[in-house]
């Protein structure tokens, strides 16, 4: 098949180009949801709170992470896995994405930015949001379970101020991976680009940056909350079972993701984060987030 576009070195686009990982993806997703469940006066207790006498185990966090997320999993991966395939198989859906890469390649981290705060932040938040709001809107208690106006709209304003960070890293790592590997498309490129990605970058930096933020969040922004409920424990807890619903997704997501041309890596990124989002609000459901 033809390609419509040469895609020269990833160093070459709109000055250097260095992903969100996994990570920050299924940690929103879980985040997101819990727009929908928790009383807006009890939410920091319910979501960072181990009571007394808990022991941390690894390989519950494991189990955990597998039980609500293998299923969805699946499901991003199968959709990842077509558009990869479409692209290389389908020519009308090959140029309509090398349209898409022109823009990226013009835009360079401005794309990124606007391009990750829509679909990691603004349509998952309206699709969730007007979901909690019919599913609550007769219940007794609505204004505890849906939240006020005002703090709905501090947590868009998070989701897209996050997600507009998180799509200028995930580009700048994809660009230092392209200078530091190559942005050849061989199997050794490949899987060097997500061990490093899944195994240095998410496990060391962006899983816990994401999820401290994230955090914060819950405790509707108060700084002295979460400092206070804020321990070492109840972290490690929640770091291991973020990272390993994170692999559980992203491990094949991000191959599939560097299996395409570099310009291409932040589009890819971002269909399916906003695919990977939606499916876990609405497989993994209200009472497992």
């Amino acid at each position: 098949m033809n390609q419509s576009i040469k895609f020269e070195s990833q160093t070459n686009y709109a000055s250097v180009t260095i992903p969100i990982s996994s990570n920050s993806n299924h940690t929103t997703s879980n985040d997101l949801n819990n727009n929908n469940n928790n009383n807006n006066n009890n939410q920091e207790n319910d979501l960072i709170e181990i009571k007394d006498g808990e022991s941390f185990s690894p390989l519950n966090a494991v189990v955990e992470g597998l039980k609500h997320n293998l299923l969805p999993g699946l499901i991003v991966q199968l959709f990842g896995l077509i558009i990869l395939i479409l692209y290389y198989t389908v020519e009308p859906v090959e140029e309509a994405f090398n349209k898409i890469a022109i823009i990226k390649i013009e835009y360079g981290f401005i794309y990124s930015a606007i391009a990750t705060s829509i679909f990691g932040g603004l349509i998952p938040w309206i699709v969730i949001t007007v979901r909690s709001y019919f599913k609550y809107k007769d219940s007794e208690d609505f204004k505890e379970k849906f939240g006020s106006v005002g703090l709905n709209i501090a947590r868009l304003l998070f989701y897209l101020i996050l997600m507009v960070q998180r799509g200028i890293e995930v580009d700048a790592f994809y660009r230092l991976q392209a200078i530091i590997f190559g942005d050849d498309l061989t199997f050794k490129t490949i899987v060097l680009k997500v061990l490093i990605d899944q195994f240095v970058y998410t496990v060391f930096w962006s899983s816990p940056f994401v999820l401290f933020f994230l955090m914060w969040k819950d405790c509707d922004f108060n700084c002295d909350t979460l400092f206070k409920k804020l321990t070492w424990k109840l972290f490690r807890e929640k770091y291991v079972s973020s990272l390993i619903a994170t692999w559980s997704i992203w491990l094949p997501a991000t191959a599939i993701i560097y299996a395409l041309p570099s310009a291409l890596q932040v589009p890819l990124f971002n269909l399916i984060l906003c695919f990977a989002i939606l499916v876990l609000s609405f497989v993994v459901g209200p009472g497992n987030q």
